[in-house]
């Protein structure tokens, strides 16, 4: 049962969940963890901007290709995050980008072209 807490805005309800956010078997990069949920969350599709929950925020930015082996790495913080996403799916060997929240290595989101 996922475990509920009271750490986001004030008053604001997380629900702490693990999430396979890495789940292609034969990468030795397969990987879960836990993750906090809003109860009051929407989805969204943001293009060409950060969504809310990553801006201002150290990130640490990781390319895949399409095994879901690591291309490429990198940590960058505010406009910095956009230009390393724009250079990481420059590449034609990226499949996706997946940002963590580099100080406590949390998954963050999910990057993909259009």
């Amino acid at each position: 049962m996922p475990r509920v807490a009271d750490a986001g805005g004030e008053g604001e309800e997380l629900l702490l969940v693990n999430h396979v956010h890495q789940p292609m078997p034969s990468s030795p990069y397969r990987a879960s963890g836990p993750i906090f949920v809003s109860r009051s969350a929407g989805t969204g599709h943001y293009r060409n901007e950060l969504p809310p929950m990553l801006r201002d925020r150290f990130l640490s930015l990781r390319a895949y290709d399409s095994n879901a082996l690591i291309v490429d790495a990198d940590v960058a913080e505010g406009r910095a995050v956009l230009d390393v996403i724009e250079r990481f799916l420059g590449n034609p060997n990226v499949a996706h980008v997946d940002a963590h929240f580099a100080r406590r290595g949390c998954f963050g989101a999910r990057i993909e072209r259009e």
